[in-house]
């Protein structure tokens, strides 16, 4: 009697656990390790030329992660380590204001109309999420732009229909995006390395990092590559971000054996050097490792900001981020970065700090792109 009813009762765990395991399946997103990604664009897009990037302008790029439209007026839960000394009676935020997402949203459109880039690598665009009022916000944005981006194409990297997290308890949906002035082929959507110290049970509910690469034809008849990524935060003491920097160079190679021109850009999460890591107060280090995974993008490629520059005297000049916290001190350190292959070059590049500080936790990075030679 006793083993038939211990035999019962692990014929129920064992249901509970199926069931369970479907549920999340069902909820969570699963995306495979190379799949394509949905692109939009309008038949009268224009081509890109690169003869014509070579002899007259330059192709302009933006990168910027837009965390979320949120602006700059709270303090996430998610945005401070457990040991901050918080000030007295101090709340963390779990969402912004609907009115504070919309003035970040016509602040984004403000800007880039304004610097007129050709490409627009955007980071953190919600789609879906409960704390973004389950809102499209590439959708929004692009109505704020007008005609002025035909062709789109995103991936998400974040995607649930419900994370059981006190702070969250609903949906989320988070996109990586490249917005063009000129007409997309194809899309594909590169998975990235977790973070190895997740759970399997956490790992379902977390973000799915990805590369996404976005072709665009040419008149010439070449192709140009264009990649946006966003590596893990919160993975200091693991390899997460050498796997995945491994990964991101793996296809980068390619594309170059290949003989196709690539950029990229995004939120790396990773500072420049090792004496940019010692040039931060010794409180701000907690999230980076000293010996940097971006060496090896430095070491194959022209990229920005350039290290000299992040860690040189007027490195303020070069600072991408800044924490949300109680007592803000302003940008403070570089993260997000372009890089290029070796048959492009970046003649000009800045950062705009002027006015967009209380935009997003992080600030535009601004490049002019072109070949060393024809293509």
């Amino acid at each position: 009697m006793v083993l038939k009813i211990t035999l019962w009762s692990l014929a129920g765990f064992g249901g509970l656990a199926l069931l369970l395991s479907l549920v999340i399946a069902a909820i969570t997103y699963r995306p495979g390790a190379v799949e394509r990604a949905p692109v939009v664009c309008r038949p009268d897009a224009p081509l890109l030329s690169l003869a014509r990037h070579k002899a007259a302008a330059p192709l302009k790029i933006m990168s910027w992660n837009v965390q979320f439209m949120a602006g700059k007026d709270y303090v996430f839960f998610f945005d401070l380590p457990d040991d901050y000394e918080r000030p007295p009676n101090f709340e963390t935020a779990s969402r912004p204001k609907a009115a504070s997402i919309a003035r970040t949203l016509d602040e984004v459109a403000r800007v880039i109309r304004d610097e007129a880039p050709d490409i627009v690598l955007l980071q953190e665009v919600d789609d879906g999420a409960k704390r973004t009022d389950e809102s499209d916000q590439l959708a929004l944005l692009l109505e704020r732009l007008g005609e002025d981006y035909p062709c789109h194409a995103s991936t998400f990297y974040w995607k649930a229909a419900f994370v059981p997290h006190p702070r969250i308890m609903g949906a989320v949906g988070m996109k990586l995006s490249v917005l063009s002035r000129f007409r997309i082929d194809r899309a594909t959507r590169y998975a990235l390395a977790p973070i190895e110290s997740d759970n399997l049970l956490t790992r379902q509910f977390n973000l799915k990092r990805a590369l996404l690469e976005v072709i665009l034809p040419t008149r010439e008849g070449s192709e140009l590559a264009v990649f946006n990524v966003h590596l893990s935060a919160f993975s200091v003491g693991t390899r997460t971000l050498a796997r995945q920097a491994a990964q991101v160079l793996e296809v980068l190679d390619e594309t170059v054996a290949a003989g196709r021109p690539f950029v990229i850009g995004g939120d790396f999460n990773m500072l420049p050097s090792a004496t940019a890591y010692d040039l931060m107060p010794p409180e701000r280090r907690y999230e980076y490792a000293r010996e940097t995974e971006i060496t090896p993008f430095f070491e194959r490629f022209d990229g920005v900001p350039k290290v000299a520059d992040a860690q040189g005297p007027d490195r303020a000049d070069y600072f991408t981020h800044f924490l949300n916290e109680p007592d803000p001190h302003g940008p403070d350190r570089t993260i997000d970065y372009l890089f290029v292959s070796p048959n492009l070059e970046i003649p000009t590049y800045y950062v705009r700090s002027h006015d967009t500080l209380k935009i997003s936790d992080h600030l535009p990075l601004v490049a002019e792109i072109k070949p060393r030679e024809p293509l």
